[in-house]
């Protein structure tokens, strides 16, 4: 994928490209991708025996350093009995749902949902009973996090975007 901003000019007909600049963890403009592909990972699926919960953890990834991701995708074979889907960020639950039918559902959040820095993540599936339930994470990476809005900076909405005073 390129790293520019990319059209068509409307007389010519020729392709053009604006680099879309960004700074980096090390302080150094870089250009910013976009879009980027997310790579398939094993550890973001579980599918346990029949009677099992089904478990994915985002491990913590050190300091300001935040686990996100953009979905989950989920399926029990049958009627769950007290089926459920939970996630933890850390020692707090952020989601927690019932679910009472079997089947496939997916769960998109458009922007992504963010964890906390330096915390694990933890996806369940709860045990459905006897039956089979299968998780998946949706496009999970790590983005780095750090805790301006609590320090120097007043960050209220915890942007995560450290202001430029000029």
């Amino acid at each position: 994928m390129s790293d520019v901003l990319e059209g068509t000019s409307p007389a010519s007909g020729l392709t053009f490209g604006t680099p879309v600049m960004g700074i980096g963890i090390d302080g150094k403009y870089h250009s910013a991708k976009l879009i980027d592909s997310d790579q398939f990972e094993v550890e973001e699926v579980n599918v346990p025996s029949a009677g099992a919960a089904a478990v994915i953890t985002l491990p913590a990834r050190g300091t300001d350093l935040a686990n996100v991701i953009t979905g989950v995708a989920y399926s029990y074979d049958a009627a769950p009995t007290a089926g459920g889907l939970t996630i933890a960020d850390g020692s707090d639950t952020v989601f927690s749902l019932d679910i009472t039918a079997g089947g496939e559902n997916v769960i998109l959040w458009s922007p992504p949902r963010k964890g906390k820095p330096n915390r694990a993540m933890v996806i369940t599936l709860l045990d459905g009973g006897s039956v089979q339930g299968k998780l998946n994470v949706m496009g999970s990476w790590i983005e780095h996090s750090p805790m301006v809005g609590q320090f120097l900076f007043n960050d209220p909405l915890e942007s995560g975007l450290i202001p430029l005073f000029f």
